[in-house]
């Protein structure tokens, strides 16, 4: 059964597990992980946790299977990135829940705007 969980802190494991899971999405989308682009992913908690934004991830067994964050741009806006989710949990609403959860935490945290950061 997956579970959609918010994480408070960030085991080197789980940093890890997203970063896998991140790069294998990217070259399935014809991307290469870059280390300069993708520096938040070496430092998650700096990056999300201890700025006022999230890290919010889908597990299937207490193994991480997906995840989306929030970043804190401004004390009013918010900017919801890095969805991620194995190919294999696509179609079952996951993704869906995933985002619902990063809406819900971007209006519980008083973020009058929100942006999301996409890739062509």
């Amino acid at each position: 059964m997956v579970t959609i969980e918010h994480l408070r802190s960030i085991s080197l494991a789980d940093q890890q597990r997203i970063t896998d899971i991140s790069i294998k999405i990217l070259s399935e989308a014809g991307f290469k992980f870059d280390p300069k682009y993708d520096s938040d992913f070496f430092a998650l908690e700096d990056e999300y946790l201890k700025t006022g934004g999230c890290i919010i991830v889908a597990k299937d067994l207490d193994q991480i299977i997906g995840c989306v964050m929030v970043k804190k741009i401004t004390t009013d806006t918010a900017e919801i990135r890095r969805l991620r989710l194995l190919p294999e949990y696509r179609g079952k609403g996951t993704g869906k829940k995933l985002l619902q959860a990063a809406i819900i935490f971007c209006k519980e945290a008083g973020f009058t705007r929100t942006t999301l950061d996409t890739t062509k």
